[in-house]
């Protein structure tokens, strides 16, 4: 038989790598028609929006299979094999239920509670952020292929731990985690740290799954391989062995996710020698990358004697001032009069940072949207549901309707329901004088009164009695049929959204965004709970609310969600191209954005040049040398590189360096991006 020797094809940001898979795609479509198709991997919704659009320009037919990304295709798989995964782990086989990160969070707690050690929470800093810490290496191993039972020794290797030298430490750690994994087994809980230890060492290795594979899938096709986690080797290797068409591309400059469970040194260590291997250069002549980056790091670098090249600078602004609030009024004002003389479109601006805060969150929506109309959209922002207006009202109700709530009753917060419930014909003002004189506080009945018992009632306009008497008539039907046996927490949830907000057509896309993840989250934690076999409805309900209170669990506003292609919870939202962009640096690099203008955000910080890499993550890479898990840190100036080198390549036009002598907290800003502030205008 004739070798079908794979394919490596390395390239930086935007030099075509997306475009070339695809016509090998297409090219593979005609050889193998129908019902044959291939197993294409992406990392995320966007990257697989792009490769599809690639496609349809070869062929507008499209292609009919699915893109996944890898941790969609590895839950797929695990659910469809879950009966012959527990057969190998001799455990009964059940419907699994996959947790979502904030119940996992609540339950490893529960588990936990009276295992933790105060020297184990003295090194995290918090109760929260130790379970969570704890939580997270289960999912680097995972997806490192390393069983759970070799935490402990990975974490040894670590900086953090080489550096507290306490065994006892580790060993405690490694206890936690058997205990989860086998209670999660025992329930029939999946994480997506065992999830992915499941896939890889118990599915990938068997004969019955790499049968699977081979009948499946005829062609390997997974673009931007350098994102992807280690035990993606195995599944390559599975295709190489068996002489069937294989196609990567690999981002010397990407490597995104470096920290969040990527391995991409390792996966090159091992494919690449497999592969021909084809190098593609950026010749797209509309990026600055041509132009900026060589005189950007000279300058980086600290080579300021010898520099005489200004004039290649003309592509670069700056925004510099002596406090933030200066700079953020200023940057926004200076895009203001930009799109006003049509200079630019908000859609062709992004603003990038490398965090964002509240007051700067609040000042571009302030300054750009409320006061001169400028639509925008934060990418990928990650808002607790508690802070959403509607949430809260919706839980004060439910603390009102379930008996024995009372304590869970926030009165400060009723008023703000009243106004929310009644779309503001109850103003704040007589939402606070009806709750001061109407709230009945009680442990297990807590109840609202008739407005006539405000003794200066008739200060109060017609519609609001008449939108107070509708609200307090709801309540009392929704108690009433709780009180019947329709307690159903869903079910009631429901009620109250067709009843309040009986036209969700009318609320604003992250009002609705709100509402939906407050559902799921609602319908996920009663399923869970009766899994456990809790059934009693008014401690379900006090624990539901807890946990959102807590501030825990997040939605995705302003973004647009495609049901269509959401194969895992992560990956399942984009954004549309109707506005000003706003992003951190990782979410602006994760979704290949590209835009004219850039604004770059508190240029001087020393956050530009700090990864997002996960707790120990550089304990569980998969190193060159002869011990696997010594692997260090990317430094800085290596990860700053990579950072420069991909926006500059995603810029068309203009660059502007945004800058404030002092931050956020006061504190003067001199990051690795600060010496290009001295050069640049």
């Amino acid at each position: 038989m004739k070798r079908n020797k794979p394919l490596w094809i390395t390239g930086e940001s935007c030099c075509g790598k997306t475009s070339y898979l695809a016509e090998s795609i297409y090219r593979w479509m005609q050889i193998f028609p129908l019902p044959h198709k291939p197993l294409i991997l992406v990392i995320n919704h966007q990257a697989r929006e792009n490769l599809h659009q690639e496609i349809l320009k070869l062929n507008t037919q499209g292609y009919l299979g699915k893109i996944r990304t890898p941790l969609g295709l590895i839950m797929e798989d695990v659910s469809l094999f879950y009966p012959l995964i527990c057969e190998k782990l001799g455990i009964k086989a059940t419907i699994p239920i996959r947790l979502r990160p904030e119940t996992e969070q609540e339950l490893a707690t529960q588990l936990w509670q009276k295992d933790i050690t105060s020297e184990l929470i003295s090194i995290f800093g918090n109760e929260y952020t130790c379970v969570r810490r704890i939580l997270d290496l289960t999912q680097l191993a995972g997806a490192a292929g390393i069983s759970f039972e070799k935490i402990p020794c990975s974490l040894q290797n670590s900086d953090f731990f080489q550096t507290i030298d306490n065994q006892s430490i580790t060993n405690l750690i490694g206890d936690l985690i058997q205990k989860w994994r086998n209670w999660c087994l025992g329930k029939g809980f999946l994480n997506y740290g065992l999830i992915y230890e499941l896939y890889a060492l118990y599915l990938l290795p068997s004969k019955e799954y790499e049968q699977y594979l081979l009948n499946q899938y005829k062609g390997l096709f997974i673009d931007n391989i350098d994102d992807f986690p280690s035990i993606i080797i195995q599944i390559c290797q599975r295709f190489i062995d068996n002489n069937i068409t294989s196609v990567f591309t690999y981002n010397e400059t990407g490597k995104v996710r470096l920290g969040l469970n990527a391995d991409p040194e390792y996966i090159k260590k091992k494919i690449l020698p497999l592969c021909d291997h084809q190098v593609l250069e950026n010749k797209n002549s509309k990026c600055l990358k041509h132009s900026l980056e060589k005189p950007i790091f000279k300058l980086i670098n600290g080579e300021f004697e010898d520099f005489e090249d200004i004039e290649s600078l003309k592509n670069i602004s700056s925004i510099t001032t002596e406090s933030r609030a200066e700079l953020l009024s200023q940057t926004c004002n200076f895009i203001i009069e930009s799109i006003k003389e049509n200079k630019i479109k908000p859609q062709d601006i992004a603003i990038i940072a490398p965090g964002l805060d509240e007051i700067a969150r609040y000042a571009f929506q302030d300054i750009l949207t409320n006061q001169n109309g400028v639509e925008i959209q934060f990418l990928r922002e990650k808002r607790p549901l508690i802070s959403s207006a509607i949430i809260r009202s919706i839980l004060s109700i439910l603390t009102l309707v379930y008996p024995h709530q009372g304590r869970l009753v926030r009165k400060d917060l009723l008023p703000e329901m009243l106004v929310i419930l009644s779309k503001e014909k109850i103003d704040l003002v007589r939402g606070n004088l009806l709750i001061d004189s109407c709230y009945v506080p009680d442990v297990n009945n807590p109840h609202l009164l008739d407005y006539t018992n405000f003794p200066r009632w008739d200060r109060l306009s017609y519609q609001s009695r008449d939108s107070y008497q509708n609200i307090l008539a709801v309540i009392e039907n929704i108690k009433t049929e709780i009180i019947e046996g329709e307690n159903h927490l869903i079910v009631i949830i429901d009620k109250i959204i067709q009843l309040f907000f009986p036209h969700l057509n009318e609320l604003q896309y992250n009002q609705i965004a709100n509402l939906k993840e407050f559902r799921e989250t609602a319908q996920h934690f009663w399923e869970i709970q009766c899994k456990l076999g809790n059934l009693a409805v008014n401690e379900i309900v006090s624990q539901f609310l807890t946990l959102i209170r807590k501030g825990t669990i997040t939605a995705n506003p302003l973004l647009e969600y495609n049901q269509n292609n959401s194969d895992d919870s992560e990956d399942g939202f984009s954004y549309s191209e109707g506005g000003l962009l706003i992003s951190t640096i990782y979410q602006y690099r994760s979704h290949r954005c590209r835009h004219r203008w850039q604004f770059w955000m508190d240029t001087g910080s020393r956050f530009w040049s700090q990864g997002l890499g996960l707790f120990a993550y550089e304990a569980f890479l998969q190193s060159t040398e002869e011990n696997p898990r010594t692997m260090q840190r990317e430094s800085e100036d290596a990860l700053i590189r990579r950072i420069v080198k991909d926006l500059l390549a995603r810029a068309e036009e203009k660059i502007f360096l945004c800058h404030s002598d002092l931050s956020v907290t006061g504190n003067e800003q001199i990051g690795k991006l600060s010496p290009l502030l001295a050069f640049v205008p």
